[in-house]
C-alpha cells in the first residue's frame, strides 16, 4: 500500500525595483544583490525585493524594499510596465506557490549600500555580467525581458 501526503498550500507575492544605471558611455549597469535566504541557511544573487506591509500598493512595497537593501531613495520608477517570475516550493511541509512582480528603475548615480541583516553584498555589473551572475534560471530568463524592455 503507498501513501501520499497531502501538503497544503499557500501564495506568496513580493515585489521589487530592478536598478538601472546608465555610465558616461550610455551603457547600462545593473544593480543585484547577493541575498541571504529566509528559508534554510543559504543566499543567492537577485534584484531587491520583499514583502507589502499593511495598506501598501505593488509600487510602495518595490520602493520600500529597495531603500531598505540598498538605501537607494534617488529613483524614476517605470510603472508602465512590469515583469513576473512565479515559481513554487516547499517550506515546512507546504507548497508555496510565489510570485514576484519587478519593475524597472532608472538611478542617477551608483551609490548603493547594502543592509547587513539582509545582503551579503551588492554590485553594478553590466547586464551580460548581471545575467552570468544571478542564481536561478527562472531570473536569468525574467532579467533577459527586462533587457529587451531596457534596450527598446
Amino acid at each position: 500500500m503507498q501513501y501520499t501526503q497531502v501538503m497544503n498550500s499557500k501564495t506568496d507575492e513580493s515585489f521589487g525595483v530592478i536598478p538601472v544605471y546608465k555610465n558616461e558611455e550610455g551603457k547600462f549597469e545593473i544593480l543585484v544583490i547577493h541575498q541571504y535566504s529566509h528559508i534554510g541557511d543559504n543566499s543567492y544573487w537577485v534584484f531587491p525585493k520583499g514583502h507589502s506591509e499593511k495598506g501598501e500598493i505593488e509600487t510602495e512595497t518595490a520602493l520600500r524594499e529597495l531603500k531598505e537593501e540598498t538605501d537607494i531613495t534617488e529613483i524614476d520608477l517605470k510603472t508602465e510596465e512590469s515583469f513576473k517570475m512565479r515559481y513554487n516550493f516547499i517550506h515546512e511541509g507546504n507548497r508555496i506557490d510565489k510570485t514576484v512582480t519587478f519593475f524597472v528603475g532608472f538611478v542617477p548615480h551608483k551609490y548603493a549600500k547594502g543592509d547587513e541583516s539582509e545582503v551579503r553584498e551588492l554590485v553594478w555589473l553590466s547586464p551580460k555580467e548581471v545575467r552570468k551572475k544571478l542564481t536561478h534560471e527562472n531570473t536569468k530568463k525574467l532579467f533577459d525581458k527586462v533587457c529587451k524592455y531596457i534596450d527598446g
